[in-house]
Parts: structure tokens; C-alpha cells; sequence
């Protein structure tokens, strides 16, 4: 069996993402068929096929990408502000895709992959404060697992009302009412594991 080429799959999986994504601005995205994505894109369908299982693996292709996309552009002297900052822009950017698959059969999935960038995001931010190595690992997952739910709620609702505030704005608003929160809570279980031994 021929060996393919990464450099040609990632120029045929780019080219189907990006016809998908421009067919999903203008339909509702279960109503798109691997035959009509495929004629779109000008590709067989077995060509669907050896790149991805069904249209539910496009979708989850396209949301690795751009989770892949906010964490490269994340740098580790960022706080968390700016990386939020970073994953509301994206969402913006792709604003007609996502909406599509938050109105769609997919909401599952976008919550699902939202929380799980938005954990690994505060997860690094976390790990970098000062103080975090000496709280016990459950400790600190509670920290950032509560955030997430946060974070995630209000991006699910900032999703759900068009996004019209813009993502400098709504991260202000989200440090305002979380300010200091982080260093707080890790301050409080490094105190309590520090008496529990």
C-alpha cells in the first residue's frame, strides 16, 4: 500500500474544513451531505473517506484545529486574560461555523471541546503561579475545574446571545468579577494542605 503524503492529506483536509465551513454559513450544518460537501469541494467521496470517518469526525477535525490554533498562540508569559482574549477571538472569527454547530446537532461537541481548551489553558496558567506546586494535584483541579464551568458559561451564553460584545470586553468583565480568584484559592489550599500534614 502507497504511503501518503502529510503535506497533500493537510492541503485536502484543509480544503474540505474550509468548504465545510463555508457551507455551514449559509445552511444549517445537519443538513450538509458528504456528497454535496464532497461536489463542493470537487473531491471523490472515498477522498472523505480516507481523511474522515463521517461528518461528525469533520466537525471534531475542525474544532482540534483551531483548540490547536489558541493553544500556539498562547505564550507562557501570557496571563489568562490574554489567552481568553485569544480563544474569544477565534470563536468571532468563526462565527457563522460555530453558531451553526450551537444551534446545530453539535452543541454537545462545541461545549465538550470549549471546556476542554479552556481547562488546558487555565491548567497552564495555574501550574506557572507562584505557589501552585505545593497544593496537592485533586486541589488544584478542583481550581481550575471550577473555573472552566465559569468560563465556559458565560462563553456558552455570550454564544447564545450572537456574540455581540466584543472579546476585549468580555474578558474584562470576566477578570472584574473574578479578580484575584486564582491566586486566592491557591493560597487557601496551600494553607490547608500545609495543616493537614
Amino acid at each position: 500500500m502507497e504511503q501518503k503524503m502529510p503535506e497533500k492529506e493537510n492541503v485536502i483536509e484543509k480544503r474540505i474544513a474550509e468548504t465545510f465551513l463555508q457551507m455551514a454559513a449559509a445552511m444549517p450544518i445537519e443538513k450538509i451531505s458528504v456528497s454535496e460537501l464532497c461536489r463542493s469541494c470537487s473531491i471523490q467521496r472515498q477522498t472523505f473517506y480516507n481523511h474522515y470517518d463521517d461528518m461528525d469526525a469533520l466537525i471534531e477535525a475542525i474544532f482540534d484545529r483551531e483548540g490547536h490554533r489558541i493553544l500556539e498562540m498562547s505564550h507562557p508569559e501570557q496571563n489568562w486574560q490574554e489567552s481568553l482574549c485569544d480563544v474569544l477571538s477565534v470563536l468571532k472569527k468563526n462565527r457563522d461555523f460555530v453558531n451553526a454547530v450551537y444551534q446545530g446537532v453539535s452543541r454537545e461537541q462545541l461545549e465538550s471541546r470549549l471546556h476542554t481548551r479552556i481547562f488546558e489553558l487555565l491548567n497552564d496558567f495555574i501550574l506557572q503561579m507562584d505557589g501552585s506546586e505545593a497544593i496537592k494535584e485533586e486541589d488544584r483541579n478542583w481550581i481550575i475545574e471550577y473555573h472552566t464551568f465559569a468560563f465556559s458559561g458565560y462563553i456558552l451564553d455570550w454564544i447564545r446571545f450572537g456574540m455581540k460584545m466584543d472579546p476585549q470586553q468580555m474578558t474584562e468583565n470576566i477578570d472584574m468579577v473574578i479578580h484575584g480568584s486564582f491566586h486566592e484559592a491557591v493560597e487557601r489550599y496551600a494553607m490547608k494542605d500545609r495543616k493537614d500534614h
